[in-house]
């Protein structure tokens, strides 16, 4: 994918830069199989180009990669590819019997990576969720018949863990929730990111991500996902202050007392004299420790001083909570998730079905006697 300007000069350079990567390398780019997309520019110059170069004009939207270039919100039309190649995948496994662990282990493998592909770049409407769960229950307890009645155990149940009752597949909401905070925290880490810097001069401009306006006006759709996962995201990022600069004193959480605005309030601006835009390196430099009557303040003031007193001549590094409560630099699906969910009671007879080397056909219907689903003239009524 190569961008231009629109104008004819920057596309023969372009051309030209192909020309001489095909002489060094032998790898010539076929024109004839490339689409040029259009916008910006007058009809008279559009049909200037496409004549004057032999490439296929395109039409916006487009797919790339197999996922849909989109700024707004996504509709029934741009999930549609995902759903129809669930139903492909489900058609082309309709050659031979497979039985329930079969399809329990087509469900956590196939379809499931290609659920994680989509959901990695958007958060999927809880209209397209639900269809792809209604297909995934069907094709579980049917096959590829697609049958939604003869479900025996709830979705809801089937999207539980091992221990507490459940098949072992994640919940699709819960595994969209997951993804979404991952890209804020692609967004928030501090890495070379391209996408995230082109983010903070387009939207954030100098401010704070956790001070911008929930509903910005001439945003993407992404974006303002990311601005409406903020409130989740706040419990599971830490700055690890160094030299300071990168923390916002009041927004970001630097010290074990939680964000100071949240303990303060706007009229902490006032009773600790620190400006709402104040770093922490800002606050060490240039105001002096004060004397308050209020608890609370006072504990502010302390760890302002601890904080300063463990400083260091590196920047600040934006830590994720993991796994029993402990933050790191890294972000853990899986620890991500078992935080954003309840936990359930374990099930004292789930040892019994899911043991080491079980036999997973065998297992699966031990499962079904145990929550009393089986098929048997004892469960079934006149």
């Amino acid at each position: 994918m190569v961008f231009s300007d629109g104008k004819e000069k920057s596309i023969e350079g372009i051309i030209l830069v192909f020309e001489l990567f095909a002489a060094m390398s032998g790898l010539r780019i076929s024109l004839e199989k490339s689409t040029i997309f259009l916008a910006g520019i007058s009809n008279a110059q559009r049909t200037s180009i496409i004549n004057r170069f032999s490439l296929e004009n395109g039409n916006l939207p487009v797919r790339y990669l197999g996922l849909p270039l989109i700024a707004k919100k996504m509709t029934k039309a741009d999930y549609a590819p995902l759903v129809e190649k669930i139903k492909t995948c489900i058609r082309s496994w309709k050659i031979c019997h497979i039985s329930f662990a079969g399809r329990l282990q087509l469900l956590a493998s196939v379809i499931s990576g290609i659920l994680n592909f989509w959901m990695a770049a958007f958060q999927l409407p809880n209209s397209c969720i639900k269809e792809v769960e209604s297909l995934c229950s069907a094709f579980l307890w049917s096959g590829p018949i697609l049958n939604p009645r003869k479900a025996k155990v709830s979705w809801e149940d089937v999207c539980k863990p091992k221990v507490e009752g459940g098949l072992g597949l994640r919940s699709l909401r819960e595994v969209n929730m997951v993804c979404s905070l991952k890209l804020v925290w692609r967004f928030l880490f501090n890495m070379p990111s391209l996408w995230a810097s082109w983010l903070r001069c387009r939207y954030v401009k100098g401010n704070s991500f956790w001070s911008l306006p929930e509903s910005p006006p001439h945003s993407s759709w992404i974006w303002w996902r990311m601005l409406k996962i903020r409130i989740v995201a706040q419990r599971f990022y830490y700055m690890e202050v160094n030299n300071g600069e990168r923390t916002s004193f009041w927004l970001d959480r630097w010290s074990s007392l939680g964000r100071i605005f949240d303990i303060t309030g706007s009229q902490g601006f006032i009773r600790l004299g620190i400006p709402s835009h104040y770093s922490l390196d800002l606050v060490w430099r240039r105001r002096r420790r004060k004397c308050h009557r209020c608890d609370r303040l006072t504990d502010i003031e302390r760890a302002i001083e601890t904080a300063k007193g463990s400083r260091r001549p590196r920047a600040d590094q934006s830590l994720w909570q993991g796994m029993n409560d402990i933050f790191g630099p890294n972000v853990s699906t899986k620890a991500t998730w078992n935080n954003i969910r309840t936990a359930l009671t374990r099930k004292a007879w789930s040892y019994l079905v899911w043991f080491q080397n079980a036999t997973p056909k065998y297992a699966f219907i031990t499962w079904l006697a145990m929550r009393k689903r089986l098929s048997t003239g004892e469960c079934m009524t006149a």
